[in-house]
């Protein structure tokens, strides 16, 4: 019997058939990647969560703050964590009391230093150009474990925003004059801990204004791991909710900005280690480190 082979036309359906197909599947399996990424950081940030609540727990209801409680925003933007390899003492590592200099990622990585995290929960996929951090890469200490050092990296070799894709509440002092203090220098904090409402944001994806992957950023974009359609926030309670909008602090305040009093408008940090502080226990504002050296 003589068999039935394929005509062309049989042929072109079949082409055209694969071609809708792919046409079809294409642009969501394009949708599928940045939700995956965005479902993997929203894990990444509930663990954070949970470390820093046991972290609290075993000091006094503290959230991580390096350097001391009286510690500033470090305009490094890296403490030098290698000098404490090196035998340094926790003073000379982060600077000399009361001026201690300290990073938004030298406070995270007292999670994992306390081994209650690890460097991989840190970096977020859809972040661009972070790496998870490892000592062995460091030239200057590379037989040091993770447990070892006080921040993502040295500052040198490894820019610590290099391996840190979250933003942090504000958890460091600041210099306030306060009136009726004749001008006397205060420090003033307002660290989230566990006294703080229950719906206070404490960790995000990173401040789009610290961040160079972000273009032609304006008041209320979101951040740009997420292709600014959104940034997964971190509260007090250890939900974590993937936002549409940055106005979702206490009173719908903007998590990437502060309040300042003499302009009556909210402010933006413009670098790292910007003065700008929270005005009050409930002006949500979350910064990070760059992910690159300033120039």
């Amino acid at each position: 019997m003589r068999r039935k082979s394929f005509t062309l036309v049989d042929l072109l359906v079949v082409i055209v058939t694969i071609a809708l197909l792919i046409a079809v599947l294409v642009p969501g399996l394009a949708r599928a990647k940045p939700l995956a990424y965005r479902m993997v950081c929203g894990s990444n940030l509930a663990g954070i969560g949970k470390a820093i609540l046991l972290y609290s727990q075993d000091n006094d209801g503290d959230f991580p703050v390096a350097g001391g409680p009286e510690a500033s925003w470090s305009t490094l933007g890296a403490v030098n964590n290698i000098g404490w390899l090196l035998g340094w003492s926790e003073e000379k590592t982060f600077g000399i009391p009361p001026n201690n200099k300290a990073t938004i990622t030298s406070c995270f990585y007292l999670l994992v230093r306390y081994r209650m995290a690890q460097p991989k929960q840190f970096v977020c996929k859809g972040d661009d150009n972070v790496k998870v951090f490892r000592p062995s890469i460091l030239i200057i200490a590379p037989k040091y474990g993770i447990f070892s050092t006080w921040d993502f990296g040295d500052g040198c070799q490894i820019w610590p925003g290099e391996c840190c894709s979250y933003s942090y509440h504000m958890p460091f002092s600041f210099p306030d004059l306060r009136p009726g203090f004749e001008g006397e220098l205060m420090k003033t904090n307002f660290a989230i801990n566990q006294m703080s409402p229950e719906n206070s944001p404490v960790c995000a994806d990173r401040n789009p204004f610290l961040d160079e992957n972000a273009t032609d950023v304006e008041a209320g974009d979101n951040c740009a791991a997420h292709g600014k359609r959104g940034q997964n926030v971190l509260y007090k309670d250890l939900h974590v909710n993937f936002e549409k909008s940055p106005n979702v602090g206490i009173g719908e305040d903007n998590i990437w900005t502060y309040y300042d009093a003499n302009t009556s408008t909210d402010e933006p940090p413009a670098f790292i280690g910007d003065d700008g502080p929270p005005s009050d226990p409930y002006d949500a504002y979350l910064v990070s480190e760059y992910q690159q050296m300033p120039p």
